[in-house]
């Protein structure tokens, strides 16, 4: 799980930065975050009803801990936790109906 957590976590990163290094922009918070870019990167998955369901799984099973442990291993701040936790949310939404 840590492999599909850390590329998770990395695919929601990038949505919001156009840095090869997942760094955020000064200005950028959880408030302020492109959602849509998120809700499409999972939009794009329902087509793939296996594909959807694995996300949704590996997303229900994804912890407030994990998701922490798993930003400090990166070294990435606060504010980036922020963010990906949102993303973790939206991406949750969207493929909520997906059972």
């Amino acid at each position: 799980m840590s492999f599909l957590l850390t590329f998770l976590i990395h695919l929601i990163l990038a949505t919001q930065s156009s840095s090869p290094l997942f760094v955020l922009p000064k200005h950028l918070s959880s408030e302020t975050m492109d959602e849509e870019s998120v809700e499409e990167i999972f939009d794009k998955t329902l087509g793939k009803s296996e594909l959807a369901q694995g996300w949704l799984v590996l997303l229900r099973g994804v912890s407030e801990a994990k998701v922490e442990k798993a930003m400090e291993g990166m070294g990435k701040g606060r504010r980036e936790g922020e963010v990906v936790r949102r993303g973790l949310g939206i991406a949750r939404e969207v493929l909520g109906w997906v059972v």
